[in-house]
């Protein structure tokens, strides 16, 4: 039986949707932040927030946005 994320003993807790994604991210790819980085899964919703931040937020900051 598949243990759902939000149960499990080791996730931390926090207020922000965004560094929650990212956690479910890490997740995702066993925890390397390398392979997040590197994920190509464009179809998950995740996928542009992946980073732990808005992408309208990098944005306006002038960061890249779709790496």
């Amino acid at each position: 039986m598949k243990t759902n994320t939000y149960e499990r003993p080791d996730y931390p807790p926090t207020r922000s949707p965004l560094k929650a994604i990212r956690w479910t991210c890490l997740d995702c790819v066993g925890g390397s932040a390398v392979e997040v980085e590197r994920c190509c899964d464009r179809g998950c919703g995740a996928w542009p927030f992946r980073f732990g931040t808005s992408p309208a937020t990098a944005r306006k900051k002038g960061r890249e946005v779709d790496r």
